[in-house]
């Protein structure tokens, strides 16, 4: 187990807007929730369309919220409407490093593509995973 001194103790969260101009969200947002002591999960909160420039931010704040200890995971992508096949890379990429690090995935409302993408990076993992939608 961690020390407590050693938890990331600050949340990480950006946003912009994405410029889409095809009906999907005009706006993204994310939210990384680092563990506690207490609660050693990391937890990731998608709202909009997620580009591959949030993504990038958003995976890479996901891979600093991570120690040398074993987590559990949760992205809740209930307001998430999509994502550009390029944050999905990122976030493959930065997960892959810490696959080992990683105990167990919850995701949380996924539906339709996101919940495709969420499935395969689960099995990509090998972890244990669950969908509550």
């Amino acid at each position: 187990m961690a020390e407590v001194s050693q938890l990331p103790t600050e949340h990480t969260s950006g946003g912009h807007p994405t410029g889409r101009k095809d009906g999907e969200a005009d706006w993204m947002s994310w939210n990384v929730v680092p563990p506690t002591e207490e609660n050693q999960v990391v937890t990731a909160v998608f709202d909009g369309y997620l580009s591959a420039g949030e993504g990038v931010a958003s995976a890479a704040a996901f891979r600093a919220a991570f120690g040398d200890w074993p987590l559990a995971v949760v992205w809740d992508v209930t307001r998430m409407t999509g994502f550009d096949g390029g944050a999905r890379g990122a976030w493959a990429k930065a997960i892959w490093p810490i696959r080992n690090q990683i105990k167990s995935l919850k995701v949380i409302g996924a539906k339709g593509n996101i919940r495709v993408a969420a499935i395969f990076l689960a099995f990509l993992l090998g972890k244990p995973y669950e969908i509550v939608v």
